[in-house]
């Protein structure tokens, strides 16, 4: 592809399969409603989400696992699955992905 004003050769920008499939998870394509009144949902960070009808909260699996953490500080990945019922695998993703930090427990 030539650049209509350099007149040279420009590389095309191909999207990869991967690059296509991380975008549409950060992307919501459906409306999210909520499961009291069936209002708009506005989220408010961290996988919480505040209805715009009544005012009431709700959280995704991300979001239960904040607010764990929030209210009872650190915790393993087996204590956190037990007490929210997400799932060990979503908290070590969550891990991976560094959207949450292991707190060191003891003091030096």
């Amino acid at each position: 592809m030539l650049d209509p004003v350099k007149g040279r050769e420009v590389p095309i920008f191909r999207e990869k399969k991967n690059d296509i499939q991380q975008w549409e998870k950060l992307i919501r394509k459906e409306v999210v409603r909520c499961e009291y009144c069936g209002g708009p949902l506005r989220m408010k960070g961290r996988g919480r989400y505040t209805c715009e009808t009544c005012a009431k909260d709700t959280y995704d699996d991300f979001g239960k696992v904040c607010l764990y953490l929030d209210t009872n500080g650190p915790a393993t990945k087996y204590e956190i699955a037990a007490a929210t019922g997400v799932s060990e695998q979503k908290v070590s993703q969550y891990l991976k992905e560094k959207r949450l930090e292991i707190a060191n427990r003891y003091n030096d």
